[in-house]
């Protein structure tokens, strides 16, 4: 059931991606208006057919593409974007996300809200708010102009205080899901609502932390501002190390009979560890939409990475060898290779074999 999408959900992707690809700020933004208008004909209650799996599977990723390129110039129509997750997270869907089993579950949603609330709230002024009411999501987006912001829920009122941030230029992303319990304690997952680092006080609901309690999930969102920067100083970054560790090899071996040894043959093997992980991770860490691949470099990265822990350890023995036992003739550098190549091929083994099919991959690029 995964593998069936409706037609118009795939050709609405397939637009997106080509004003991603091609497009300016303001076919991007013309494209996001007929695509949302494009899955609410599909996910509207008054659709002929209810959604599928492979729908929700292709609408959240379609959704999770929207919220990564919004910005100052990229805007969308917020209340037509809650009201497609409104519907998504309908009972009607339940049995829906039930059945969906390829990493993507009702929780998604969460980092596509936040995601959503960072955009649109970089554009907000000083006290002003949005505020979208659903059946089964209700979201406000507020740039307060005082030191107290507060959101009402369905049978309280929730707090925060601003006082910290005197200027006034922060925003805030409060949403309420209505649903989101009984879709996701019905997929087996044999979890409940963690009540940790929360307490009734005063008749009210107070919690020391705002991390969301439903699943595993970073509770930082970044701006997509700040994203695409940390993004290219991490591929700049990897680049010039790539270079430094290829530099160092090269060199090595240009002088290979004058340095020639087992400390020498420890720190090539660590610098050929990095440069295979650099070039994994510059070439795959996008490549997260298909799981088999997503995993694939998962293991690669997991394991050179180990690879150059254990290496450098291995070092570290080597040279406490050579300071402890000054005239010690016997090479141990296969027992060295061994740990530093080894013994993550096993970690790494272990790993995948327990968490291929749930967590060792990502959601979203």
């Amino acid at each position: 059931m995964t593998k069936c999408v409706r037609e118009e959900l795939i050709q609405a992707e397939e637009e997106l991606d080509n004003a991603l690809a091609d497009g300016n700020d303001v076919e991007k933004t013309a494209v996001i208006e007929n695509v949302i208008d494009a899955i609410l004909n599909v996910t509207s209650a008054n659709s002929s057919e209810s959604l599928s799996p492979g729908d929700l599977i292709k609408t959240t990723a379609i959704l999770a593409k929207m919220v990564d390129i919004l910005g100052n110039n990229v805007t969308v129509n917020e209340t037509k974007f809650v009201g497609i997750i409104d519907e998504m997270l309908s009972q009607d869907t339940e049995d829906a996300w039930t059945q969906v089993d390829t990493g993507t579950d009702a929780s998604s949603m969460f980092s596509i809200v936040g995601s959503l609330g960072d955009a649109v709230g970089e554009n907000l002024t000083p006290g002003e708010k949005i505020e979208i009411e659903g059946k089964n999501i209700a979201i406000k987006i507020e740039k307060p102009s005082t030191n107290v912001a507060t959101f009402n829920t369905s049978s309280s009122e929730i707090s925060l205080d601003f006082t910290a941030s005197a200027d006034h230029n922060v925003s805030y992303t409060a949403a309420r899901y209505t649903t989101i319990g009984n879709l996701l304690l019905n997929k087996n997952r044999g979890g409940e609502w963690s009540t940790e680092g929360c307490g009734w006080v005063n008749n009210s609901c107070q919690c020391t932390h705002l991390t969301s309690f439903a699943v595993i999930m970073s509770p930082v969102t970044t701006s997509v501002g700040h994203s695409y920067v940390l993004r290219i100083i991490s591929f700049v970054g990897c680049i010039l190390s790539l270079l430094s560790t290829v530099t160092t090899m090269a060199v090595y071996i240009k002088l290979w009979r004058y340095v020639k040894g087992d400390r020498s043959r420890l720190l090539l093997n660590l610098c050929a560890a990095l440069t295979v992980a650099y070039v994994v991770f510059i070439v795959g860490i996008g490549k997260s939409h298909d799981d088999v691949l997503c995993t694939t470099i998962a293991a690669l990265l997991h394991y050179f990475f180990l690879v150059t822990f254990c290496l450098m350890l291995a070092e570290g023995i080597e040279i406490l060898i050579s300071v402890k036992a000054v005239f010690h003739t016997k090479s141990k550098l296969k027992w060295f290779l061994l740990l530093g190549w080894g013994l993550p091929a096993l970690v790494v083994a272990v790993t995948v074999g327990v968490t291929f099919h749930d967590e060792y991959h990502s959601e979203f690029q």
